[in-house]
Protein backbone atom coordinates (compact mmCIF):
# COMPACT_ATOMS: atom_id res chain seq x y z
CA UNK A 1 0.00 0.00 0.00
CA UNK A 2 1.13 3.54 -0.68
CA UNK A 3 1.79 6.10 2.05
CA UNK A 4 -1.16 8.09 0.75
CA UNK A 5 -3.51 5.15 1.22
CA UNK A 6 -2.31 4.33 4.73
CA UNK A 7 -1.20 7.65 6.23
CA UNK A 8 -2.90 10.39 4.30
CA UNK A 9 -5.71 11.28 2.00
CA UNK A 10 -6.78 13.65 -0.73
CA UNK A 11 -9.15 16.59 -0.34
CA UNK A 12 -11.09 17.66 -3.43
CA UNK A 13 -10.60 21.41 -3.05
CA UNK A 14 -11.80 24.69 -4.49
CA UNK A 15 -9.39 27.50 -3.66
CA UNK A 16 -10.55 31.09 -4.29
CA UNK A 17 -8.21 33.98 -5.05
CA UNK A 18 -8.87 37.62 -6.05
CA UNK A 19 -9.90 36.74 -9.60
CA UNK A 20 -9.63 33.00 -10.08
CA UNK A 21 -10.70 29.76 -8.49
CA UNK A 22 -8.44 26.70 -8.66
CA UNK A 23 -10.20 23.35 -8.39
CA UNK A 24 -8.45 20.02 -7.94
CA UNK A 25 -7.02 17.60 -5.41
CA UNK A 26 -4.65 18.34 -2.54
CA UNK A 27 -2.85 15.38 -0.95
CA UNK A 28 -2.35 15.46 2.79
CA UNK A 29 0.33 13.27 4.37
CA UNK A 30 -0.01 12.76 7.23
CA UNK A 31 -3.78 13.03 7.21
CA UNK A 32 -5.14 16.43 8.17
CA UNK A 33 -8.66 17.79 8.23
CA UNK A 34 -9.41 20.32 5.46
CA UNK A 35 -9.04 23.36 7.73
CA UNK A 36 -5.85 21.97 9.25
CA UNK A 37 -4.43 21.44 5.75
CA UNK A 38 -4.76 25.16 5.06
CA UNK A 39 -3.38 26.06 8.49
CA UNK A 40 -0.11 24.12 8.09
CA UNK A 41 2.31 26.96 8.75
CA UNK A 42 5.25 24.81 7.65
CA UNK A 43 3.84 24.71 4.09
CA UNK A 44 4.29 27.87 2.03
CA UNK A 45 2.68 26.29 -1.05
CA UNK A 46 -0.07 23.82 -1.87
CA UNK A 47 0.04 21.55 -4.92
CA UNK A 48 -3.36 21.11 -6.56
CA UNK A 49 -3.28 17.94 -8.66
CA UNK A 50 -5.48 17.68 -11.76
CA UNK A 51 -5.97 21.40 -11.30
CA UNK A 52 -8.28 23.61 -13.28
CA UNK A 53 -8.18 27.40 -13.08
CA UNK A 54 -11.23 29.48 -14.01
CA UNK A 55 -12.77 32.89 -13.27
CA UNK A 56 -13.96 32.81 -9.66
CA UNK A 57 -17.46 34.08 -10.33
CA UNK A 58 -18.30 31.23 -12.71
CA UNK A 59 -19.95 28.10 -11.28
CA UNK A 60 -17.26 25.49 -10.59
CA UNK A 61 -16.51 23.13 -13.43
CA UNK A 62 -17.24 19.49 -12.68
CA UNK A 63 -14.38 18.28 -14.87
CA UNK A 64 -10.87 17.57 -13.71
CA UNK A 65 -8.03 19.68 -15.00
CA UNK A 66 -4.81 18.37 -16.42
CA UNK A 67 -2.17 20.36 -14.56
CA UNK A 68 -0.46 20.33 -11.20
CA UNK A 69 -0.97 23.92 -10.05
CA UNK A 70 1.19 25.35 -7.28
CA UNK A 71 -0.48 28.05 -5.19
CA UNK A 72 0.87 30.13 -2.29
CA UNK A 73 -1.00 28.94 0.80
CA UNK A 74 -1.52 32.41 2.30
CA UNK A 75 -2.80 33.84 -1.01
CA UNK A 76 -5.94 31.71 -0.79
CA UNK A 77 -8.78 34.04 0.24
CA UNK A 78 -11.21 31.25 0.99
CA UNK A 79 -11.64 27.58 0.23
CA UNK A 80 -14.18 24.80 0.24
CA UNK A 81 -14.08 21.13 -0.59
CA UNK A 82 -16.09 19.01 -2.96
CA UNK A 83 -14.65 15.72 -1.65
CA UNK A 84 -13.28 15.19 1.83
CA UNK A 85 -10.33 12.88 2.36
CA UNK A 86 -11.16 9.70 4.25
CA UNK A 87 -9.49 9.74 7.65
CA UNK A 88 -7.28 6.75 8.48
CA UNK A 89 -8.58 4.45 11.21
CA UNK A 90 -5.89 5.72 13.56
CA UNK A 91 -7.26 9.31 13.37
CA UNK A 92 -9.20 10.23 16.53
CA UNK A 93 -11.56 13.11 15.65
CA UNK A 94 -12.61 13.48 19.31
CA UNK A 95 -9.14 14.85 20.13
CA UNK A 96 -9.88 17.88 17.95
CA UNK A 97 -13.30 18.73 19.35
CA UNK A 98 -13.67 21.69 21.67
CA UNK A 99 -17.09 22.74 22.95
CA UNK A 100 -18.24 25.63 20.76
CA UNK A 101 -21.43 27.51 20.01
CA UNK A 102 -22.46 28.27 16.42
CA UNK A 103 -23.06 32.00 15.90
CA UNK A 104 -24.46 33.53 12.71
CA UNK A 105 -21.88 35.84 11.15
CA UNK A 106 -20.99 38.05 8.19
CA UNK A 107 -17.48 38.37 6.77
CA UNK A 108 -16.18 40.45 3.84
CA UNK A 109 -12.83 39.71 2.22
CA UNK A 110 -11.46 40.80 -1.14
CA UNK A 111 -14.15 40.51 -3.83
CA UNK A 112 -16.27 38.20 -1.65
CA UNK A 113 -18.65 38.23 1.28
CA UNK A 114 -20.07 35.31 3.23
CA UNK A 115 -22.91 34.64 5.61
CA UNK A 116 -22.57 31.54 7.73
CA UNK A 117 -21.88 30.22 11.20
CA UNK A 118 -18.66 30.75 13.13
CA UNK A 119 -18.11 28.42 16.06
CA UNK A 120 -17.02 30.23 19.23
CA UNK A 121 -15.80 28.62 22.42
CA UNK A 122 -18.41 28.87 25.16
CA UNK A 123 -17.96 31.95 27.34
CA UNK A 124 -15.87 33.95 24.83
CA UNK A 125 -16.85 36.91 22.68
CA UNK A 126 -15.64 37.38 19.10
CA UNK A 127 -12.66 39.59 19.98
CA UNK A 128 -11.46 37.14 22.66
CA UNK A 129 -11.86 34.21 20.28
CA UNK A 130 -9.93 35.97 17.50
CA UNK A 131 -7.13 36.85 19.92
CA UNK A 132 -6.85 33.22 21.10
CA UNK A 133 -6.88 31.64 17.65
CA UNK A 134 -3.51 31.29 15.97
CA UNK A 135 -4.90 29.80 12.75
CA UNK A 136 -4.55 31.60 9.42
CA UNK A 137 -7.86 30.14 8.19
CA UNK A 138 -11.19 30.15 10.02
CA UNK A 139 -14.02 27.73 9.23
CA UNK A 140 -17.60 28.85 8.64
CA UNK A 141 -20.35 26.26 8.36
CA UNK A 142 -23.60 26.40 6.37
CA UNK A 143 -22.20 29.39 4.48
CA UNK A 144 -23.34 31.37 1.47
CA UNK A 145 -20.50 32.82 -0.61
CA UNK A 146 -21.32 36.03 -2.52
CA UNK A 147 -19.35 37.61 -5.38
CA UNK A 148 -19.57 41.34 -4.63
CA UNK A 149 -18.84 42.42 -8.21
CA UNK A 150 -21.64 40.16 -9.51
CA UNK A 151 -24.71 40.92 -7.35
CA UNK A 152 -26.98 39.19 -9.88
CA UNK A 153 -25.08 35.91 -9.42
CA UNK A 154 -26.75 33.67 -6.83
CA UNK A 155 -24.52 32.85 -3.84
CA UNK A 156 -22.83 29.48 -3.56
CA UNK A 157 -24.27 27.45 -0.69
CA UNK A 158 -21.53 25.51 1.08
CA UNK A 159 -21.38 23.14 4.04
CA UNK A 160 -17.91 24.47 4.89
CA UNK A 161 -16.14 27.65 3.84
CA UNK A 162 -12.67 28.37 5.22
CA UNK A 163 -11.69 32.07 5.20
CA UNK A 164 -8.23 33.67 5.38
CA UNK A 165 -8.35 35.77 8.56
CA UNK A 166 -5.52 38.04 7.35
CA UNK A 167 -7.61 39.14 4.36
CA UNK A 168 -10.84 39.85 6.23
CA UNK A 169 -12.07 43.42 5.90
CA UNK A 170 -15.12 43.13 8.15
CA UNK A 171 -16.29 40.35 10.47
CA UNK A 172 -19.21 40.45 12.86
CA UNK A 173 -21.70 38.24 14.60
CA UNK A 174 -25.40 38.68 13.96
Amino acid sequence: MSDLATLGGTHGSELYFERVMVRGYVDVIPYRRFTDMLNQKERAFLVVRNGLSQPAERPPSEQDGQYDIIVPRLSVLCATMFKEATAPRSFNAAEYRIKKEAQACFVAFGPYAALGYFHIRAGLNLVEMMEILQDDYLPLTNANLYFLSQPQTPPRSLDLLVVNRHRMEAFYLM
